[in-house]
């Protein structure tokens, strides 16, 4: 049998043993749903390559629960902050730590999805700060509230755009295989999940370049749109890499992604991501099959690209 305090009563734990508390609750909301919600709040790779201002050392991963050693900057400082992190309940997260005297409890509640008559989405989440500390500190208060406030405005500076990443692609057919679930804290650091569900292809005109836009190796060129198009990569040895311009693992945009020897690296979680298929120059025509309904064909300059979604 397993207890999770929530946070409150975490508080009134704590309140019996002489600390005292003020609290006070911020939101983040946009154009995602509580899936994507949850899963950002739950997703541990991203920690050390999204975030600036922390950087994290798991010590104990489950499905509910994780435990880190963050090395969190303050003023620019960093400072070593044992977290423990764990699912209260459903769309509920609670987090808490202790610097010096005080204690930092934390609770994140995700709304469910609102959907409006026109299908747009639309998710919102309030994370309450308690601090507790003995009487005579709670005068440092205001400062801690501030320096918080500060770190919450980075940490979704950095947090909010891949949620709303998602709601573009769902906004463009896609779906995510775990939807209707809630995830889980070990199966994020499993970076060889395709949880990306790409919408059926359709009917689309043909797409046609000049090859000759791809100049010294590494020049990118995209095509069609960034929800559902590709990126062309020259490479050495007169080849021509091509890619998803969307990750298959978790929906991380592609366009900006750095390339390092021959595929490109997730900006979200650091995968590897080879490309879908390879032409090569100065060669006669060339047939590349690159998934369901779609397909290049390369004559000469020309590359033609048939059936983007």
């Amino acid at each position: 049998m397993s207890t999770r305090r929530t946070a409150a009563e975490l508080v009134r734990s704590a309140e019996r043993f002489g600390l005292r508390f003020k609290s006070f609750t911020l939101a983040s909301e946009g154009t995602w749903t509580h899936e994507d919600a949850d899963w950002n709040y739950k997703d541990v790779p991203h920690l050390n390559e999204v975030h600036s201002q922390a950087d994290a050392v798991p010590a104990a991963i489950a499905n509910d629960f994780i435990a880190t050693i963050n090395f969190q900057r303050i003023a620019g400082i960093p400072m070593p902050i044992a977290l423990a992190n764990y699912v209260a309940s459903d769309g509920t997260q609670v987090y808490y730590t202790t610097l010096a005297c005080f204690v930092l409890i934390v609770e994140t509640a995700i709304d469910g999805s609102a959907e409006s008559g026109d299908g747009s989405i639309h998710g919102r989440v309030e994370t309450t700060y308690h601090i507790g500390g003995p009487r005579p500190a709670l005068w440092l208060f205001p400062v801690l509230r501030r320096i918080l406030s500060a770190n919450y405005r980075v940490l979704m500076s950095e947090d909010l755009p891949m949620r709303e990443q998602r709601g573009r692609l769902r906004s463009a057919g896609y779906r995510f295989a775990s939807d209707g679930r809630p995830r889980t804290f070990a199966e994020t650091t499993d970076l060889t999940i395709k949880n990306v569900i790409r919408p059926a292809p359709g009917h689309t005109t043909p797409i046609t370049i000049d090859l000759r836009q791809l100049g010294p190796e590494g020049t990118t060129v995209m095509v069609g749109e960034a929800t559902r198009g590709l990126r062309l990569v020259r490479t050495a040895d007169k080849q021509v890499a091509v890619f998803d311009r969307v990750c298959d693992h978790e929906g991380a945009c592609l366009d900006e992604a750095a390339i390092s020897r021959g595929s490109l690296i997730c900006p979200w979680h650091a995968k590897r991501i080879k490309p879908i298929g390879t032409i090569q120059l100065e060669e006669g025509p060339q047939y590349v099959e690159l998934g369901p309904g779609c397909h290049l064909v390369a004559e000469g300059d020309r590359l033609t690209v048939v059936g983007l979604a």
